[in-house]
């Protein structure tokens, strides 16, 4: 009870709040607050309150490791309903558009911009499907650090909450840089109301905490205490680990001497720590540090370079030191104290803890999404086999509907480099794709360098192909037409259906714009018969013209019957056409 001291106030508003979202009023409750105020503790007993109460909680951690991963933070919270036997009533219809979240989608990969908008439709029918069976409490900690397509999902969901008992209930850290700032902005503007904010402790809550470890503190050393360490829980708890550690007698005297202590002495307070437990201690919590929460206890053995016995001895030394959560899979107790191990690795021995977290995971045939988590933070190394694992990392998370997860690997990808001229083309490709899947204005710049860096003449059309379809489906008529010509103004020879191709693509993005409408007039009706693809534009302009003169409809059936029975109409063509200048 002595973490709940000073904590009635925020602990009955977090209770109403969460009363009126079961009641069907659904809502958005932020806690917001500095490092170490306790945000997480207040969390988890608010999250216990509504648990108590009947409603269903699902809890997720978030964490700097996992700001890229795919859906992370949503498959945390949807992640235990798997086992339930109302999943498949849970999943169908449109909430069925959800499984690519929780699995790869099989078969022929989908635009990625599609699948990241089916998965947050997806999931947010899951969500309203859990609703319509009872109050439902989603508890998020550290939401800062949460991945961009699981906030992107909130931030929808947010906005469909009304009638529905769900509470989404938020930590974020104040000052913290978040992942994806303008979806966490939008996903705390939807609250309704501003956020609870923990207050520091005040001296008589100090003053119990101290006694509870130090039943023979005087007055003013819990005093000083409270003056040095602001309040701050966790501060207090480093605080007062090290002056028990110390062996300093708790009186007047000693409180004389405490100076200030905040965050940049918790590294020394955990260092100290660390020195006093048995061997193999400090690399066991290093490797829980680089591998992220919730390592199994053989992975953090293997990267520590320990055997399994002294592992199990540190890990049961580091629990017993309050730096480990209880359980069977690895949880630093704090994120200040996985931080501060983590920042304590120099940068290069940084990455090479990470390169070796990615190879052990390889051999464990851990997924490629997870191993990409750590390939993303080693030193380039113009290896091959790293930019194979990042490309199918990407590809998997495009598959997933996580567009900006696959960037990330992608940048990786290109940073290594690629070994040739080729592998560079489709890689700056591939990110061109993933970031025209949500918008990117960079997506071009990258599209037009894979298409100058290609190795062939094929590659080249082939790349421009693909790369104007995406620009083409988020709106970018005017590059996708760039793009198209582009490739056929290089030099070097094409197949004559890849120029067909290319030109069929360019036609319809040059149809929508003024300034390229003639240059889609040249192709289509200035050029000689022979191009089938082209030849459906020259009937679609026909058509088009006859359906504004209000032609009779035998009319427009003559010009279109000879095509449905003897062309295939390009994938380009599926999309709306603009009216045929006269």
């Amino acid at each position: 009870m002595g973490a709940l001291l000073d904590r009635d106030a925020e602990l009955g508003e977090l209770g109403r709040r969460l009363a009126q979202a079961r009641l069907g009023e659904g809502r958005v409750i932020v806690v917001a607050g500095p490092a170490g105020i306790g945000k997480s503790t207040l969390l988890a007993a608010a999250a216990a309150t509504a648990r108590a109460g009947g409603a269903v909680v699902l809890r997720a951690r978030c964490s700097p490791l996992e700001q890229d991963a795919a859906w992370g933070m949503a498959r945390q919270l949807f992640g235990p309903l798997r086992t339930r036997q109302d999943w498949a009533e849970l999943t169908a219809g449109a909430a069925g558009l959800a499984g690519p979240v929780l699995a790869p989608r099989a078969g022929e990969p989908v635009h990625a911009g599609d699948a990241m908008h089916a998965a947050v439709r997806g999931l947010v029918w899951l969500a309203s499907n859990l609703g319509d069976r009872g109050p439902v409490v989603f508890a998020i900690d550290d939401v800062h650090w949460a991945d961009a397509p699981s906030l992107r999902w909130l931030a929808l969901l947010a906005q469909s909450l009304d009638e529905v008992p769900i509470g989404v209930l938020c930590a974020v850290r104040s000052g913290e840089p978040a992942a994806a700032p303008d979806l966490l902005a939008e996903l705390l503007a939807s609250a309704p109301e501003a956020p609870v904010r923990p207050r520091a402790l005040g001296p008589a809550a100090v003053q119990a905490l101290v006694r509870e470890r130090l039943p023979a503190a005087s007055a003013g050393f819990a005093q000083a205490c409270h003056a040095v360490t602001g309040g701050n829980p966790f501060l207090l708890g480093a605080l007062l680990t090290q002056l028990t550690a110390d062996g300093i007698a708790p009186d007047d005297e000693a409180a004389a001497r405490l100076g200030t202590f905040g965050s940049e002495q918790v590294a020394r307070v955990i260092d100290r720590q660390l020195a006093r437990l048995p061997d193999g201690a400090g690399p066991l919590a290093r490797a829980v540090a680089v591998l992220g929460s919730g390592t199994p206890l053989r992975h953090a053995a293997l990267l520590a370079r320990l055997e399994a016995a002294p592992a199990a001895r540190a890990a049961d030394a580091l629990r017993a030191a309050g730096l480990l959560e209880d359980g069977t899979e690895l949880v630093l107790a704090h994120p200040l104290i996985e931080g501060t191990l983590y920042a304590s690795l120099p940068r290069s021995e940084r990455a090479l803890w990470h390169a070796a977290a990615a190879a052990l995971l390889s051999a464990e045939r851990a997924g490629l999404e997870r191993i990409g988590l750590h390939l993303l933070r080693t030193e380039p190394a113009r290896d091959a086999a790293t930019v194979a694992a990042l490309r199918e990392a990407a590809r998997q998370a495009s598959a997933r509907g996580a567009p900006q997860s696959a960037a990330a690997y992608l940048r990786r990808a290109c940073a290594e480099p690629p070994p040739d001229a080729a592998g560079d083309a489709d890689v700056r490709l591939e990110l061109g794709l993933a970031l025209a899947a949500y918008l990117q204005p960079e997506a071009y710049d990258l599209l037009h360098e894979a298409v100058a860096v290609a190795g062939t003449p094929v590659q080249r059309g082939e790349i421009a192909l693909s790369g104007a379809r995406a620009l083409g489906l988020i709106g970018r008529f005017g590059e996708a037409v760039a793009l198209c010509r582009q490739a056929l103004g290089q030099s070097g020879t094409y197949p004559a259906e890849l120029r067909e191709r290319l030109e069929a693509e360019l036609v319809p993005n040059a149809l929508v714009h003024t300034s390229t409408i003639g240059e889609a007039h040249r192709y289509t009706c200035e050029r000689p018969p022979g191009a089938p693809a082209l030849e459906l534009w020259r009937v679609a302009a026909a058509t088009m013209g006859s359906l504004i003169g209000n032609r009779p409809a035998a009319e427009i059936q003559a010009l279109l019957l000879p095509c449905s029975s003897r062309m295939r109409w390009p994938r380009s063509a599926a999309r709306c056409w603009p009216p045929w200048p006269r």
